[in-house]
């Protein structure tokens, strides 16, 4: 500690005001560039200035919650942001994290409720923040205006067209006429106004119905649901020219004015006798008429139909999502004789109103007791319009039935036996074929020229075309393999575009797992520490064996995901070759990363806002604080949480949400859990393991491998806490379990790591990890481990004389006549220490030496028949166990005369 000047007190004084008069509107873009809320969230990524309305605040948790939109305000460290000043929806409010500088300063709602509304542009990082695109690292801020702007003072539930597009900004309820649809690129292009229709994503709507002005009509995103399958042109070519109504938020699509993220639609002017199916689905209650088109039995899509009690209709005579089609019951009767796909498979495609009671059917909406049906337009079955397109078209067309062609870079067998399941590539897009029969297609391998026709799906988030028919075009063509970085593969728009084709890059294998349930996961990273996964298969035939852990090599695989993780596919052992250039191990004992904290969680770990070495959680090494995941069953759980918990919060006084901290890794990056392993350093140089032992919040936590030198600075920072009787060390409130000690109980396990001393370089079972000083106390996976680091069994004359003593305490807490844990603790300590001194006599190099050991060694065991006296005067353990107790003591002192003789 030191004291603080007048020059230096008036020097901070001086920054900081300094700091407060900078004119920060300079930092920001031009106005052109200024990003709305709904903008920055769409496109989380880069920098920007982003423009809202404050309002409001977050906790700091690890996601966004439900925020706090009325004060009193208690957060100082973030503000929400929205396009509207009384926006409620989470989704379309962003978080911005406010540094701790003059932004904070002028902006936070704590100081300054009055911005509450305001609207304010911010520059800074467009990036992840409560686990929602969010603003970071801000390096600038501009009051915009007062408060919220004027009410519309237009005496209408809507706006035009042409006022959608002068003020592109908020919620709204949009009326147009519906005009074309435009493609799907990032302009708008010229549209499409006259058919026929390809799109089904979007619709214009212009406020006149014969509008052809693209800078007069608003291009509406169609979601993918009701919305889509209702409006579209595609399905519904009879809605060009009708008048609708959307409710949706106003913001740039295709670079112009536009309408998206819909939650309504109504078509204005229009009466019908009839719901669509995705309005019966929405709304299943009521007698109702529903029209559709017949597409099968419940799950059966394709004939031979064998169920005639049944059909199942859509909006539209290709779809096969089941949550998009309506169970129709058929009773018996007329119903039943005349729509069955049993008598009449002709029925397949052909469109139909049908009354009955809307109300569940096969757990799902559907529609019983049908009194009625009218086939529609003649009962004519619709011809499909197949679109011959692209692989990348195919790709964006989920649930269209599409013709493409490629060439396949694998042979089919290798990924799933007996199945059809390959991935083709036409040089610019790559998808999955798949189908689960393999017989009836041609045997396909590597380079074969294929065309498919088959129904565009997602397959635990591949993209895959379901192959009806394939045409085997010609073999042996060239396989174009992408090259990529792992650096740019982690970023998903990159791997989303790869998906599909086949990738080569260079990467570090660390670890090579053996297969598990047909497969294994083969973690590989870059110099920087960006991670992929590859998926081995077992059905490739690849030797894990040939590939060599703790090696550089160059991949070729297939891009693809797995659940929103992207990892690639090698075919063989030749995609593996080794590295010419053997680059350094990219990390390692001592490598620092610059990181940032999203929180802390307990003790000993934080949680990063953004991955390193793939992982967010960040588990602190060479250190071990008490739990505080269980739940409190006994004295033992209640003593282990309480002490957690304030391992938590005394880490919480050295770090804060938001703070930049320095990572230093150890000769491992990830435990078992796959969190990083390493100490945390906040950037003032404080090492935050090191000071978690010495404030006595925390115990050391040495495995195999380690440098002694770590263990012994520790060591030194364990002792002193120990001396000092702080936290877990205070007498008066002692930790009961060791943190590992309490693991093993909570999980029912029996210790099973041998334990060492760093001085004497003995080893013990794990059983007998007590007789070990806590800050000499190191830890082996096996006994292997210990003696590859030079250990050895400590000799068995001393463990003899101490079991004598320790075997009966040990047997007395088993057995209830020691009462409390905490007086077990403090005799098992007391035997320790003897132990130790009794260690040192022997090691002595000098007759002066061995007498100073000697003399604490008697010193210890008056020590012991003191504690064991208090203990018992205090009532906290039986007489009988006093008596016992002395009695092997001095029966061990004999042992102990009869060693420091033979030492002599």
């Amino acid at each position: 500690m030191f004291k603080k000047n007048k020059f230096f007190s008036f020097l901070i004084t001086f920054l900081m005001v300094f700091n407060l008069l900078i004119p920060m509107g300079s930092v920001f873009a031009n106005s052109e560039n200024t990003l709305t809320v709904a903008e920055a969230i769409a496109n989380n990524t880069g920098s920007g200035t982003v423009e809202g309305y404050i309002v409001g605040t977050t906790q700091t948790q690890s996601v966004l919650g439900s925020g706090i939109f009325e004060g009193p305000f208690t957060v100082t460290t973030n503000v929400l942001i929205a396009d509207n000043p009384d926006e409620r929806d989470m989704s379309k409010i962003m978080p911005v994290q406010l540094p701790n500088n003059a932004i904070r300063t002028a902006v936070n709602l704590v100081d300054h409720p009055d911005n509450l509304g305001k609207k304010i542009k911010v520059t800074g990082d467009l990036a992840a923040y409560f686990s929602v695109p969010g603003l970071r690292n801000l390096t600038g801020y501009q009051f915009v205006a007062s408060g919220p702007i004027d009410e519309d003072p237009i005496d209408r539930d809507y706006i035009t067209v042409a006022e959608a597009i002068l003020n592109n900004s908020g919620n709204a309820v949009v009326e147009g006429y519906i005009v074309g649809t435009t493609q799907t690129s990032s302009v708008i292009g010229n549209g499409n106004f006259d058919g026929p229709f390809t799109i089904r994503t979007n619709l214009l709507i212009a406020d006149s119905p014969d509008e052809r002005d693209i800078t007069k009509v608003l291009p509406v995103q169609l979601p993918n649901n009701e919305i889509r399958t209702a409006t579209n042109l595609v399905d519904h070519p009879d809605h060009l020219g009708k008048k609708i109504r959307f409710t949706g938020t106003l913001e740039a699509y295709f670079g112009v004015a536009g309408l998206k993220t819909l939650t309504a639609y109504e078509f204005q002017e229009e009466v019908r006798d009839y719901v669509t199916v995705a309005e019966a689905i929405e709304n299943n209650t009521g007698n109702a008429t529903v029209l559709g088109y017949i597409v099968g039995t419940r799950n059966v899509f394709d004939g031979p139909f064998t169920v005639n009690t049944n059909i199942q209709i859509a909006d539209s005579p290709f779809e096969r999502d089941l949550a998009k089609t309506l169970p129709i019951q058929l009773p018996i009767g007329n119903v039943r004789n005349g729509l069955n796909l049993v008598d009449h498979p002709d029925n397949l495609g052909k469109l139909v109103k049908i009354t009955g009671d809307l109300s569940a059917y096969f757990s799902a909406p559907g529609l019983r007791n049908a009194s009625a049906y009218e086939f529609v337009d003649g009962g004519e079955v619709p011809t499909p319009d197949i679109p011959t397109v692209t692989i990348a078209e195919a790709r964006n067309m989920i649930g269209r039935i599409v013709i493409t062609e490629g060439i396949v870079n694998v042979d089919n067998g290798l990924l799933q036996p007996g199945r059809l399941s390959v991935y083709t590539q036409d040089g610019d897009a790559g998808i999955q074929l798949f189908n689960y029969s393999a017989g009836i297609f041609p045997e396909i391998k590597e380079g074969d020229s294929v065309k498919v026709q088959g129904r565009v799906g997602e397959y635990n988030g591949v993209t895959q075309i379901v192959v009806d028919e394939l045409t085997l075009q010609e073999r042996g063509q060239v396989v174009e393999v992408k090259e990529v970085t792992i650096a740019e593969y982690v970023d998903r728009n990159v791997a989303e575009a790869y998906e599909g084709q086949l990738i080569t890059l260079e990467g570090y294998i660390f670890t090579v797992p053996g297969y598990d349930y047909g497969g294994t996961n083969i973690t590989i990273v870059d110099e920087d520490l960006n991670v992929l996964i590859i998926r081995a298969w077992e059905s490739t035939g690849i030797d894990l064996s040939q590939i060599e852990a703790n090696k550089w090599y160059e991949i070729t695989a297939i891009s693809s995901e797995y659940r929103g993780t992207y990892q690639i596919l090698p075919r063989s052992n030749a995609d593996f070759v080794v590295s010419a250039v053997q680059k350094d191990k990219p990390f390692g004992s001592g490598k620092e990363i610059r990181a940032t904290v999203e929180r802390v969680v307990d003790g000993d770990t934080i949680r990063l806002v953004d991955p390193v070495f793939g992982a967010r959680n960040v588990r602190y090494l060479n250190i071990d604080t008490l739990e505080t995941y269980h739940t409190v069953r006994n004295e033992l759980d209640e003593n282990q949480m309480m002490h957690g918990l304030r391992a938590g919060e005394y880490l919480r006084t050295m770090l804060s949400d938001g703070d930049e901290v320095i990572l230093k890794l150890g000769d491992e990056p990830l435990d078992g859990y796959g969190r990083l392993l390493a100490e945390v350093f906040t950037l003032d140089g404080i090492n935050t393991n090191y000071e978690m032992v010495l404030a006595g919040h925390a115990v050391t936590y040495f495995i195999w491998p380690f440098e002694d030198d770590a263990v012994l600075h520790y060591g030194e920072a364990l002792q002193i806490a120990r001396q000092n009787q702080l936290a877990i060390w205070n007498p008066e409130d002692p930790m009961l379990e060791y943190p590992f000690e309490f693991r093993a109980r909570e999980r029912g396990d029996e210790l099973y790591r041998p334990v060492g001393d760093i001085r004497t370089k003995y080893y013990v079972e794990a059983n007998e990890w007590r007789t070990v000083e806590p800050e000499y106390r190191v830890f082996f996976n096996s006994e292997e481990d210990a003696i590859a680091a030079g250990y050895v069994v400590k000799p068995t004359e001393t463990v003899d004389v101490i079991g004598s003593v320790k075997q009966v305490v040990v047997e007395l807490h088993n057995s209830k006549e020691i009462y409390k844990n905490s007086t077990y603790n403090v005799i098992v300590n007391q035997i320790n220490t003897i132990e130790n001194h009794l260690e040192k006599v022997k090691e002595a190099n000098n007759p002066r030496a061995a007498e100073a050991h000697e003399n604490n060694l008697y010193r210890a065991i008056e020590k012991l028949n003191r504690d064991l006296e208090r203990e018992f005067r205090n009532g906290n353990l039986s007489q009988g166990a006093y008596e016992l107790i002395l009695e092997y003591i001095k029966a061990t002192e004999i042992q102990y005369i009869e060693i420091l003789e033979s030492v002599a």
